[in-house]
């Protein structure tokens, strides 16, 4: 049998897999994964303010796993495992920072999806394709609030762990939190999830 990425994540975790809707694929009978919202708390971290240089927000994200801008560290999440955190996590091949990349600047979020990963509420692995056009392992970061759902996630390349993408999720022109988005990232093998109080 020739297997699919996906079931090497299950053979490799020994963690069931779920159908990406948030219902385990098991053969045990598991209840539904629950939504993200029932086990969702306030940020601590503040809303940074908009306007400020890039420097910033690049330190505030750092400052929170202990890094600080050419001083990485190997920070050991919730599941256990390490990932690389620096400031090469906001800068493109070319050396351009990603903070602007789009319409909506992340700078301000960055606080909060420091936050993501120190404090998630979910974390997640799969298969997914790079760059590259190759399969890749992927890990995501999720954490919710009504206010501002982060995501944050890691590809594993031929460097190890390396920093993908992190935002905040939003929709339409008004830029309104888009929590939804956090829910269609609930795929593959879980490997952490925030104990319901």
């Amino acid at each position: 049998m020739d297997p699919t990425p996906l079931s090497m994540v299950r053979a490799v975790s020994g963690l069931p897999r779920t159908r990406g809707d948030g219902f385990w694929i098991c053969d045990s009978d598991m209840e539904p994964l629950p939504p993200l919202k029932d086990i969702a708390r306030p940020f601590d971290a503040p809303k940074l303010p908009a306007g400020r240089p890039d420097a910033e927000y690049v330190d505030a994200f750092l400052n929170v796993f202990g890094a600080a801008r050419g001083n990485p560290v190997i920070y050991r999440d919730a599941s256990g495992h390490v990932i690389p955190i620096g400031e090469e996590l906001f800068r493109r091949a070319d050396g351009g920072s990603k903070l602007n990349k789009y319409e909506r600047p992340r700078g301000p979020d960055l606080a909060r999806m420091a936050e993501a990963i120190a404090d998630p509420d979910e974390i997640w692995i799969d298969w997914g394709v790079g760059p590259d056009g190759k399969y890749r392992l992927v890990r995501r970061y999720l954490r919710t609030s009504p206010d501002s759902p982060e995501f944050a996630s890691f590809g594993w390349t031929a460097n190890g762990w390396e920093g993908s993408t992190a935002f905040s999720p939003a929709k339409g022109r008004a830029n309104k939190p888009d929590p939804d988005y956090l829910e269609r990232q609930r795929h593959g093998a879980l490997l952490w999830r925030r104990p319901k109080k």
